[in-house]
């Protein structure tokens, strides 16, 4: 069906009915660490990943088994942001990443010249709560909380003198309707817009830095938002860019009665995540306490360390839900690069400059060496790495046509 690993990672994603989809609640953070400042990831295009990538995307497809998911129909109208990650993401993405990184190391351990699969199988799972993957974060007040990522990815490392297995996290991701986030409100000129998407960044800069993680990201119904996280010292003399300064420029230059809609429409949708304005005050003084929230960042009141030498800048890539197709960016494809990128160095060094993706894929080839191993093909027959029932089906696809329209009804097999 698929000649390479790369027609299997670019097929055609699901069409969703969006019409009924709910905002749902904004994302309130506490205990803050950043971002400082994000930027476009500029070199994260196609054409700088094919020269030392094209070499395993273009590895003969050959597994045994087709791994891909139906969804039904009552699924493509997702509702909430629940209903996304569980009926959409969890039951079309994980299956397909799952079984690219499964061909890809059988097929990259075969030839003896990959080094990233050498210590274990990697796996990009929905996070159910289990096990260690609940994260316990530093907030203000030296107290501590406990959070969930939507997504992990491990890599199971077995020691040889202990035969427990112990898992390596190499990034985190989050889900989030498209109503409640998109990458291009980052750098909106909206306030409400700004808000939004700055909360959800500070949410995964938050689980990324518990790890110190360098990649991580966020999907929604409509797109893939990548990320890199780098720490770099701080400059005193440079103005800071966060979004806090912003926010009271803007808020100095509205109108009470716009400020006071703006104000409402976010309270509507988190009244947790701004102070509940007293029965008796005025709209002036509603006004006052609502900036001082959203400036919050220029003040460092929510910041965990306000007196850190260092500053969160994150990077970001906006990958469109509808893309597909070999010479297109797909939210598949990339995620499986991501990972990619996160075996290669998962751990930031240091309060380090990140270099150019040319560069790091570079130094991914030079760092190659040859080793023999024994690889045996548990594609067919390999343990399960969690609780969850995973399902593998039947399906019929034309790739050339990118056409799954016809095929949202399929008989399920458990795999073994």
């Amino acid at each position: 069906m698929y000649k390479t690993l790369h027609e299997f990672l670019t097929i055609k994603n699901p069409d969703l009915d969006r019409r009924s989809l709910k905002g749902g609640k904004t994302t309130n953070v506490n205990g803050v660490v950043g971002p400082d400042k994000t930027v476009p990831w500029s070199d994260f295009r196609l054409d700088a990943l094919q020269q030392e990538l094209a070499t395993i995307l273009s590895q003969p497809w050959l597994s045994p088994e087709q791994i891909l998911a139906v969804l039904k129909d009552r699924w493509l109208k997702p509702v909430k942001e629940d209903s996304i990650k569980w009926k959409v993401h969890q039951k079309w993405n994980e299956p397909i990443i799952e079984q690219a990184l499964e061909e890809t190391r059988f097929q990259l351990l075969k030839d003896g010249k990959e080094r990233r699969f050498l210590h274990g199988e990697v796996f990009l799972e929905t996070n159910a709560g289990d096990g260690d993957f609940k994260i316990t974060l530093p907030h203000k007040n030296h107290k501590t909380t406990r959070c969930k990522p939507d997504w992990y990815c491990c890599q199971s490392r077995i020691d040889e003198e202990d035969p427990a297995t112990s898992r390596i996290m190499l990034l985190y991701g989050d889900t989030k309707p498209s109503s409640k986030f998109k990458g291009m409100w980052v750098e909106s000129e909206t306030v409400k817009e700004q808000v939004q998407a700055w909360r959800s960044l500070e949410q995964l800069t938050k689980y990324m830095n518990a790890k110190n993680l360098q990649y991580g990201f966020i999907i929604t119904d409509e797109e893939l938002v990548v990320l890199r996280l780098s720490k770099r010292p701080r400059d005193i003399s440079e103005i800071r860019q966060s979004y806090g300064q912003s926010f009271a420029q803007q808020a100095s230059q509205t109108s009470g009665s716009e400020y006071s809609q703006l104000i409402a429409e976010d309270r509507a949708r988190s009244p947790a995540t701004l102070d509940q304005a007293d029965a008796n005050s005025n709209a002036s003084r509603r006004k006052q306490r609502s900036i001082s929230k959203l400036t919050r960042k220029a003040s460092h009141d929510d910041y965990v360390d306000d007196q850190r030498t260092i500053d969160m800048v994150i990077e970001w890539r906006s990958i469109p839900w509808d893309e597909y197709g070999i010479h297109s960016m797909t939210v598949n494809l990339v995620l499986w690069v991501l990972i990619m990128l996160a075996l290669e160095k998962p751990v930031m060094e240091g309060n380090e400059l990140v270099e150019p993706l040319q560069s790091q894929l570079n130094d991914a080839g030079r760092k190659r060496q040859s080793c023999e191993v024994e690889v045996t093909d548990h594609r067919q027959k390999r343990p399960r790495r969690s609780k969850r029932n995973h399902k593998s089906i039947d399906y019929s696809y034309d790739f050339a046509s990118g056409d799954n329209s016809d095929v949202l009804v399929s008989s399920f097999q458990t795999r073994a």
